[in-house]
């Protein structure tokens, strides 16, 4: 029973010291292809504001850098993107439009 508990013990202890699964790059944004779903912008943005967010907290501002270039592709390709919710669609021309001045 003893060693039983300490090779569950251990093999807890071993499991718990996995490195996070390495992050799987994303396949790039045809220049001029068929816009992707909203939905898929949508995941790939968040995917890149991560990035980001840990890019900024590592200090690796090449990284931010290229973060933040992907995130304003992305927003890009939002405007023109195929399945917007009815929520979005008549608001989402417009606030690009307006976002676009500020960069």
């Amino acid at each position: 029973m003893r060693r039983a508990l300490l090779l569950g013990l251990f093999l807890s202890t071993l499991a718990a010291c996995q490195l996070p699964p390495e992050q799987v790059p994303l396949k790039p944004l045809p220049d001029n292809g068929i816009p992707e779903g909203y939905a898929d912008l949508v995941q790939r943005a968040s995917v890149q504001a991560g990035s980001a967010n840990v890019a900024f907290y590592e200090n690796k501002w090449t990284d931010l850098q290229d973060a933040a270039e992907g995130l304003h592709k992305t927003a890009v390709y939002l405007a023109k993107a195929s399945g917007v919710p009815a929520r979005h669609k008549d608001t989402l021309a417009a606030r690009q439009k307006q976002d676009a001045g500020k960069v």
